[in-house]
């Protein structure tokens, strides 16, 4: 069975890379306050290559800031450089979760992570047809205090009554629980954006009828003014 994924949660997969990193240039554990020895075990520094990607304070296997506190006032895990940022969740694998089993699996996966500060990204196999039965998703990560801007030099989805069929999705956030921000889209009316916060999810579906050269989308970031 592939042990590729397009963002659904396995917590098998999880294990597979999610405690192998080296913590203390981004994180402090505060064992000093916990004294626990058995606790402490849980927090023994390992080292990895991360697989190449950006250590992620999100994924499903971080520990969350008060595992094995002996007092719920008392944090075991800090955050460096910023205290305030979020650490551990359990609603299923990040982005960079995905990104790392589907790294290590060596899976052919439309779709990518997107840090830099501006790009482009396409349809597969554009400026030719889209494939039937594709399954894209692209993250857009910005800094945080930063807004992405997302518009489309060439749109053109194969139409079809309320974009049933072949559409565009753009979610205002990381996953599709976030807010709709346009879509379903399609024909070549291309939809432009600007997100609320520091990260946009693009969804693509096709089906298996004719197509067209779907798109080729271009995005940058831009400093939220305060």
């Amino acid at each position: 069975m592939s042990q590729c994924v397009p963002g659904s949660f396995n917590a098998r997969l999880a294990n597979v890379f999610g405690e192998s990193v080296d913590y203390s240039d981004v994180v402090t554990i505060m064992m000093e306050i916990n004294k626990d020895l058995d606790a402490e075990n849980n927090f023994k520094i390992q080292k990895s290559n991360n697989l190449v990607t950006a250590y992620d304070y999100v994924s499903v296997m971080h520990y969350g800031r008060y595992v094995f506190s002996k007092s719920p006032s008392l944090p075991t895990t800090v955050p460096k450089p910023d205290p305030d940022v979020e650490i551990g969740q359990h609603l299923g694998f990040s982005e960079l979760d995905v990104l790392k089993i589907n790294k290590l699996y060596q899976c052919q996966v439309c779709g990518n992570l997107l840090t830099k500060t501006d790009g482009i990204f396409t349809s597969p196999n554009y400026p030719d047809m889209y494939p039937s039965f594709a399954h894209c998703r692209w993250i857009i990560r910005a800094p945080l205090k930063y807004k992405i801007i997302m518009e489309f030099d060439f749109f053109y989805i194969r139409p079809f009554i309320g974009c049933y069929r072949d559409h565009l999705k753009i979610y205002d956030g990381s996953n599709i629980r976030s807010p709709i921000l346009k879509g379903p889209a399609c024909g070549k009316v291309a939809p432009a954006v600007i997100s609320s916060q520091h990260k946009l999810l693009i969804t693509f579906f096709s089906g298996g009828q004719k197509h067209t050269r779907g798109f080729s989308a271009k995005y940058r970031f831009g400093k939220i003014l305060v």
